[in-house]
C-alpha cells in the first residue's frame, strides 16, 4: 500500500507459467485481463477491474495468492459502489464467485455474513459467520457476530425463566390443577422452548396446540420436544397467535390458554389485545364472570392461565437510578449546624438523604447546575426496567407497596376497558425519609385462583412463588422530591393497551421542590455530568493543556470535543476567549443545554460550533485543532468501535504539536466467581425445569461476552474488565470502573475451577477494537 492510500502494484508482476498447462492463448488473455485489472484500478473503478481479474484468475489459478490482497480489495471497493446504489443483492453473486478462488479466506467468508445480515438472513449469515471462524478460529469479528445473532434472535430472559425454578415450579402444580379440573385442550401462546406445553402433556391434556413466532426458538422447541418424547402430544405452529385461526391451525377451540408474554409493567408485550383476539377466536367462550375475579363454573367456558394479575407500586430512593436520570446538586443545601438532616453513603462519600449531594462541597470549574432549572434525561419509554435486587449500591422502599391494577384475564369486559384506556388514581404514603428518585412497580400472577401465586416484586413476600427473571419497572423522577413520613404522593396512572404509564403525580405543599424550568437532555449527558471522578481529571486535563501550551493572547486556537458534553472545551474556552470549540451535538434539546452552561461560565457563544457525528468527518475536513478529545470507551463497556475507525482521520486533523485526550489507555482484569451473569447466559441445570431435557439445546445458542455490566451486586464467573485512561501525559489514569461512574463494565464467561493462590495466565486478543481474554490452559498454583 503507498503512503497516499492507493495500491502499490510495483511488485504486482506476472510469475513465469508453466506452458504445459496452459496454451499460449489462455496466458495472453489472462495477461492481458491481468494489465486491464491494473489499470482500471489505478483509475478506482473497482467494478471493471474486478471482472477482468474474474477472467484472469479462471485462466491461471496459479495467481491465486500473488493477486489475493489485489483480488481482496478490488472486491470490498466494488461491493460498497453497488451498496451504494442499493443493489445488494449483486454483491451476494460477487462474493460467492469470489469464494470459488479463495474458499477458506475467512474475511471474505465474514464480509458474505455481513451482507446476508444487512438483508436480514440470519440463517445465511451465521452460516458464513461460522465459515469464517472455522477457518481462523482467532477472528474476533465474526465471533462476536455470531453472538450478537444469538443475543437478538434468542433474547437473555428466555435463559433467565428457564432458570428461575420457582417461576417454572408455580406454573407446574397451576398447570396440573386447571387439568385435573377438566381443561384438557390448551393452547399456549408465545410457548418458547415449549416446557410449559410439556408440563400440559405430562400432566395428561388431550389435545396440546403451542405457537411461537420466533423462527429461532421455534427451531429449539422442535429439537426439546422431540428429545422429552412428546412431539406427537404437541402441535407445533410457526405463528403469532393472532394470526392462528381454525381449522388450518387447529382444529376447535380450546378449553385452556397458557400464556407467560408479560413485561416488567405486565402489558408490554400485548398481553390485552393477543387475550382479547383468542376468547373471540380460539377460546371457548367464558361462562358469565364477574370483575371481583369469581371463577367461572367448570367446564362450563374456557379459561386462562394466569387467571389474574394485581399491579403494585412503591416509591423509592435508589442513587444508581437518580444518577442517570437527573443531574445531581454537587452541595447539599439542606443542613445546618444545628439541624443535620440524615445522611447514607455512596462508596465512600457521604451523600445528604434528601438531596442526594455531598455533604462536602465539592466546587466546580464549569458550572454546570442552572439557576432555577433541573436537568433531566429525556425518557423514549413510559418506563426503564431495573434488578432492584442487585442495583448497585441498593434501594429503599419509602412507602409500603400499594395495589393500583387488578386486571382479570378471564372477563372480557375487563379485558376491553384496560385495552382502551383505564385510569386510576392511587395515593402513596411516604413512611421513611428521603428523596423519592422513582415510583416502583411490579405484578403478582394468580395462576390458577386456587393459591398459587408469583410475586416479581424486589423480595420476597409469604406464600408467594418469588420469580427472579421478570425485573421492575421504573418511573424515574425529573426532579428532586424530598419526603418525610406522613406526607403523600397523588398518582394518576393508566393502562391503555400495551402501555403502562404514569400521567400524573402529585406532591403535598413542601414536597415538591419544582424548578422554574425543567430541560430534557439525552440520558448520557446525566449520567456523564454526575461523575465527578471524571468531571476533576477532565478539568485538571484542561488546566495541564493550556499550560503546556503556555498561550500568548494573540493566538487562535481550536478544540474539537467529541465527549457527551464538552467539559473539557468548555473548561478551556472559559479562561481564554481565543478559543473556539468545535463540539458533537446531536440533539437540539442537548445544543440549547450546552449554550445556556456556557452563558452561565461567561463563555461568548461564538466561540462555539456543533457538528453532528454523521457529518463529522465532512464538516472538519478542513480545520486542523490544537486539542481533540475524544469518547474513546463506548458506555457498554467496550471500546467504541466508531471512535476507534475516526482515529486515523482525526490525527491528520491534529496541528503540529496537538494533543489528543486520552493520552493512552490500558486496561485491567478481575476474575470473579458467582452466577448472575450464568443464569442469563445460559441454562444451569435440567432441574429447575422440573428435569426435562432443554439445557443442552438452549446452551448452543449461549454467549460469553456481555456488556452493561455493573461491578457491584456482580454474581458470575469470568473476566470482568475495566479500562484505565491517563488524559494527558504525567496525569495519574483514571478508570472506567471508579464508583460513579457513567460507563459500565464488559464481562467474559467461561469455566475454570481455581483454588485460593492460583495464578492464571490470561491470554488476550485485540482485533479491531475487540477484545478477547481467555484463561492460558497453563495454570501455576503457588504456595500462600
Amino acid at each position: 500500500m503507498a503512503k497516499d492510500g492507493n495500491l502499490d502494484f510495483k511488485s504486482l508482476t506476472a510469475k513465469e507459467v508453466n506452458l504445459n498447462n496452459h496454451s499460449a492463448q489462455e496466458i495472453e488473455v489472462a495477461c492481458y485481463s491481468r494489465n486491464q485489472a491494473i489499470l482500471y484500478i489505478r483509475k478506482f473503478n473497482y467494478g471493471r477491474a474486478l471482472a477482468h481479474l474474474f477472467v484472469a484468475l479462471r485462466l491461471i489459478p496459479e495467481w491465486r495468492e500473488e493477486l489475493r490482497n489485489v483480488f481482496w480489495q478490488s472486491l470490498s471497493f466494488g461491493c460498497q459502489e453497488l451498496a451504494c446504489k442499493g443493489r445488494l443483492h449483486e454483491t451476494i453473486s460477487l462474493r460467492k464467485d469470489a469464494l470459488l478462488f479463495y474458499p477458506d479466506d475467512e474475511i471474505m467468508l465474514m464480509d458474505l455474513g455481513s451482507t446476508y445480515f444487512k438483508l436480514d438472513d440470519t440463517e445465511q449469515s451465521l452460516d458464513y459467520y461460522q465459515k469464517a471462524l472455522q477457518a481462523c478460529p482467532s477472528l474476533l469479528p465474526a465471533s462476536r457476530a455470531i453472538q450478537s445473532i444469538y443475543n437478538k434472535h434468542v433474547e437473555r430472559w428466555h435463559f433467565r425463566m428457564l432458570n428461575d425454578g420457582e417461576r417454572n415450579g408455580a406454573y407446574h402444580k397451576a398447570i396440573l390443577h386447571r387439568l385435573h379440573e377438566g381443561y384438557s385442550t390448551v393452547l399456549d401462546v408465545g410457548t418458547g422452548t415449549g416446557l410449559l406445553s410439556i408440563f400440559a402433556a405430562v400432566g395428561g391434556a388431550e389435545n396440546i396446540w403451542a405457537c411461537e413466532s420466533n423462527k429461532f426458538i421455534f427451531k429449539i422447541a422442535q429439537s426439546v420436544l422431540a428429545a422429552n418424547n412428546v412431539s406427537h402430544r404437541i402441535n407445533l405452529i410457526n405463528k403469532h397467535s393472532s394470526y392462528i385461526s381454525i381449522p388450518s391451525d387447529i382444529s376447535e377451540k380450546v378449553s385452556m390458554i397458557i400464556t407467560e408474554v408479560f413485561d416488567a409493567g405486565l402489558v408490554g408485550e400485548g398481553v390485552l389485545p393477543m387475550l382479547l383476539h383468542a376468547w373471540e377466536n380460539l377460546l371457548i367462550p367464558p361462562t358469565e364472570v364477574t370483575s371481583n375475579c369469581k371463577e367461572p363454573s367448570k367446564n362450563k367456558g374456557g379459561i386462562v392461565l394466569p387467571y389474574s394479575a394485581t399491579v403494585w407500586v412503591a416509591a423509592i430512593q435508589c442513587i444508581n437510578i437518580a444518577r442517570r436520570h437527573r443531574l445531581l446538586p454537587n452541595v447539599c443545601l439542606c443542613c445546618s449546624d444545628e439541624n443535620t438532616p440524615l445522611s447514607f453513603h455512596y462508596g465512600k462519600i457521604e451523600l445528604c438523604k434528601f438531596c442526594e449531594a455531598p455533604r462536602k462541597f465539592e466546587p466546580e470549574d464549569i458550572l454546570y447546575h442552572l439557576n432555577g432549572v433541573s436537568v433531566a434525561s429525556v425518557l423514549s419509554e413510559p418506563y426503564t426496567t431495573e434488578d432492584l435486587e442487585n442495583v448497585a449500591f441498593g434501594y429503599e422502599l419509602l412507602s409500603k407497596p400499594v395495589k393500583v391494577f387488578e386486571i382479570n384475564f378471564n372477563s372480557i369486559e375487563e379485558l376491553k376497558s384496560f385495552n382502551q384506556g383505564r385510569l386510576r388514581n392511587a395515593p402513596i404514603l411516604i413512611n421513611t425519609n428521603g428523596s423519592v428518585d422513582a415510583i416502583a412497580s411490579w405484578f403478582h400472577l394468580n395462576l390458577d385462583n386456587n393459591g398459587t401465586v408469583i410475586s416479581t416484586a424486589p423480595f420476597k413476600e409469604e406464600g408467594l412463588y418469588h420469580s427472579v427473571c421478570w425485573h421492575q419497572a421504573i418511573f424515574p423522577m425529573p426532579c428532586p422530591r424530598k419526603v418525610c413520613p406522613g406526607n403523600e404522593i397523588n398518582l394518576q396512572l393508566q393502562i391503555n393497551k400495551d402501555v403502562f404509564e404514569i400521567t400524573d403525580l402529585g406532591f403535598a405543599a413542601g414536597q415538591d421542590v419544582s424548578p422554574d424550568h425543567l430541560l430534557l437532555v439525552s440520558e448520557k449527558i446525566i449520567s456523564f455530568l454526575n461523575n465527578k471522578t471524571w468531571m476533576k481529571a477532565l478539568n485538571t486535563a484542561a488546566i495541564g493543556l493550556l499550560r503546556d501550551f503556555n498561550l500568548d493572547s494573540s493566538s487562535n486556537h481550536k478544540i474539537l470535543d467529541l465527549s457527551p458534553f464538552p467539559i473539557l472545551g468548555l473548561r478551556i474556552l472559559k479562561d481564554f476567549k481565543n478559543w473556539n470549540l468545535v463540539a458533537n451535538c446531536e440533539t437540539q434539546m442537548d445544543e440549547e443545554y450546552i449554550r445556556a452552561v456556557a452563558r452561565n461560565n461567561s463563555i461568548e457563544e461564538r466561540q462555539i460550533q456543533f457538528v453532528r457525528s454523521e457529518i463529522l468527518e465532512e464538516k472538519i475536513a478542513d480545520d486542523y485543532f490544537n486539542v481533540i478529545c475524544i469518547d474513546i470507551v463506548d458506555p457498554s463497556g467496550e471500546l467504541s468501535e466508531l471512535s476507534l475507525e475516526r482515529i486515523p482521520f482525526l490525527l491528520n486533523r491534529l496541528s503540529a504539536n496537538g494533543y489528543m485526550v486520552p493520552h493512552s489507555l490500558s486496561f485491567e482484569c478481575q476474575l470473579v466467581d458467582s452466577d448472575k451473569l450464568v443464569s442469563q447466559s445460559q441454562v444451569k441445570s435440567d432441574e429447575s425445569m422440573q428435569n426435562f431435557n432443554i439445557t443442552e439445546f438452549m446452551n448452543k445458542f449461549a454467549v460469553d461476552y456481555h456488556l452493561h455490566t455493573s461491578r457491584q451486586g456482580l454474581h458470575f464467573a469470568g473476566i470482568l474488565y475495566s479500562f484505565n485512561l491517563v488524559l494527558r501525559p504525567g496525569m495519574r489514569p483514571i478508570s472506567t470502573s471508579c464508583q460513579d461512574s457513567h460507563y459500565d463494565q464488559a464481562a467474559i464467561l467461561f469455566s475454570l475451577d481455581v483454588l485460593a493462590g492460583t495464578e492464571i495466565t490470561l491470554k488476550c486478543l485485540f482485533w479491531s477494537g475487540l477484545l478477547d481474554i481467555k484463561p492460558s490452559t497453563e495454570v501455576f498454583t503457588q504456595q500462600k
